[in-house]
């Protein structure tokens, strides 16, 4: 008996260090658990990664259907039912909503990305024309903002994404500013010296002389920008890669950086 006594007393020690480890484990699983959650915070955003994703050719209409199957929503549209609102000139949706998807994992970024990658066909996404922009909050969902852009050129007017998800990381509504299809004109770009000669000329028609020229010509900090050549009138998907310039009072020039033409010349309000 009394032999036994030793042999017992190590047999409790080993349980008793099973047990402990045990709780470590568990413990270590609860961290871990928190530092998911906590992965959903602003910081942990990556700005400027592009979607990656490879079409399953579907065309819009048959994967908004196969969203609908999915995850839609029953009833109406205007009761909160599944429906999409289209774009008839450029055949994508231009919002859809009355759907909940499945919970992905990670953070609203990753359920944004992996949504779009599973129903890009729905707004005809390329590869690598949509990049991380920013997060909104709004209530206990977050806003994922996409920033679309040709040859890592963003656009103007237009080009964004955005993809709700709610607090438990389901994606339940898309709003969509995106342009399919775009086409560019491949051509050698314009010399500088053209470009800045277009501007000198434009700045002397609108009544700018002297010094006040000379300090202009240096003052700018022009823009690259695709833009939508006359899309608010005629819905076109003609575009053109340019140099922005924004002139004092207002007024947008939109220089052709590769023909040296002014393209596009916009008054914005100023408040």
């Amino acid at each position: 008996m009394n032999k036994l006594i030793p042999i017992l007393f190590i047999i409790g020690i080993l349980v008793i260090s099973g047990c402990i480890q045990g709780g470590d484990t568990t413990q270590s699983g609860t961290q871990n658990t928190q530092s998911t959650d906590s992965g959903s915070t602003d910081t942990d955003f990556q700005k400027g990664i592009p979607v990656y994703f490879s079409s399953s050719e579907l065309t819009p209409k048959e994967a908004g259907e196969k969203l609908k199957t999915e995850y839609g929503l029953p009833g109406e549209m205007k009761a909160g039912g599944f429906g999409i609102k289209w774009n008839n000139e450029l055949d994508i949706p231009e919002s859809v909503i009355g759907f909940r998807s499945l919970k992905y994992s990670g953070t609203p970024q990753d359920a944004a990305n992996a949504f779009l990658q599973e129903y890009g066909d729905l707004i005809k996404l390329e590869n690598n024309s949509l990049f991380f922009s920013d997060v909104h909050k709004s209530g206990d969902e977050n806003d994922v903002i996409y920033e679309q852009r040709y040859k890592e050129t963003p656009f103007y007017n237009g080009g964004e994404v955005r993809v709700l998800v709610t607090k438990d990381n389901r994606v339940r509504q898309l709003s969509v500013d995106y342009f399919p299809d775009v086409k560019v004109p491949e051509a050698s770009e314009a010399d500088t010296s053209a470009i800045s000669d277009t501007l000198r000329k434009y700045l002397i028609s609108i009544g700018t002389e002297g010094s006040e020229l000379d300090h202009l010509m240096n003052y700018f900090e022009p823009e690259r920008m695709i833009y939508p050549l006359n899309y608010t009138v005629t819905k076109t998907t003609e575009f053109r890669l340019t140099w922005l310039y924004r002139i004092p009072g207002g007024n947008r020039l939109f220089i052709d950086a590769n023909t040296a033409e002014i393209v596009g010349d916009e008054r914005v309000s100023i408040y």
